[in-house]
């Protein structure tokens, strides 16, 4: 079983399920993502096909300040809520269930960390791109995560965000910062 790798909920369990076609982040790769990233004090967190929640519960364990959590299955939010209640977490979380494309077109909020998560034969056009940038607050940082094979598409004026990027088995994580 999975569990938070580091931070104030270290050693806490991760929702388990064998519902749907989930594909958690492994703990060798989320170890490498927020290694990565750095210091999340403060920041408000969208955890983008949020699946199980993983990421962005490791985020608030490392001092993220609001999680808002959106996935198309119902389940999966529902399982966040039923952890966090679980655990007793006092944790500023929020979570939208539906299409994440059509979702984010309608978010009015700023975010200082986006985590980017979709079943690895997603494949994001233009408009998608667009869309998730004007989420990310000034200095803001993205982090999407794909297979090795996957066809990103990223427009030009998104691709010189781009400053890192990593790969673990499978996984591939690509980090932009904005600003």
């Amino acid at each position: 079983m999975s569990s938070i790798v580091a931070g104030k909920f270290k050693g806490h369990p991760l929702p388990n399920t064998k519902l749907g076609q989930v594909r958690p982040t492994s703990n060798r790769t989320r170890t490498i993502l927020f290694d990565t990233l750095g210091s999340l004090q403060g920041d408000n967190v969208l955890d983008l096909f949020s699946g199980l929640g993983t990421l962005g519960f490791e985020a608030m364990s490392r001092g993220a300040e609001k999680l808002t959590s959106i996935d198309q299955d119902y389940k999966y939010i529902k399982l966040q809520k039923e952890w966090i209640s679980l655990h007793k977490l006092d944790i500023a979380f929020s979570s939208r269930k539906g299409n994440v494309n059509h979702i984010i077109k309608s978010l009015d909020n700023k975010y200082d960390t986006i985590f980017v998560d979709p079943p690895y034969q997603f494949e994001p056009d233009n408009d998608f791109w667009r869309n998730l940038f004007n989420l990310v607050s000034e200095n803001g940082r993205v982090v999407y995560e794909a297979g090795t094979e996957s066809k990103l598409n990223i427009p030009d004026e998104i691709i010189s965000l781009l400053i890192k990027e990593k790969t673990a088995g499978q996984t591939r994580l690509l980090f932009f910062e904005k600003g």
